[in-house]
């Protein structure tokens, strides 16, 4: 198995840096690099993960999002097979705000974590 040649981009902004002189400034966002010292730098497999956590945190946030909104959708059935029905749903609300606000929050720190 045979990879083809390594690929390096700006460590700032993942510009593909190849075909540039060993040392400078990356042309897009001006962050230098050193090819020689590896500073500045990251490999496409690096790229590729930090799309892939970016993806994950994106999921995260989502997902949080659906169980609040399936607390809320549980919450309506139950209020329609029981006597009292302001209960589930105020107990629903409470656990859908509670999931709200973790997505609010996870949505908020997604950039944070890059």
């Amino acid at each position: 198995m045979t990879s083809g040649p390594k690929q390096l981009h700006c460590a700032e902004c993942g510009y593909d840096l190849m075909g540039l002189p060993q040392r400078g400034k990356c042309p897009e966002c001006g962050a230098y690099f050193d090819q020689v010292r590896g500073t500045g730098l990251s490999s496409n497999r690096s790229q590729q993960m930090q799309r892939h956590d970016r993806l994950l945190r994106r999921l995260r946030t989502i997902l949080l999002a659906v169980v609040a909104v399936a607390f809320m959708g549980c919450g309506g059935l139950l209020a329609m097979v029981v006597d009292e029905p302001a209960r589930p749903i105020w107990i629903a609300s409470v656990f859908a705000l509670f999931m709200l606000l973790a997505a609010v929050t996870s949505f908020v720190y997604e950039k944070d974590e890059e």
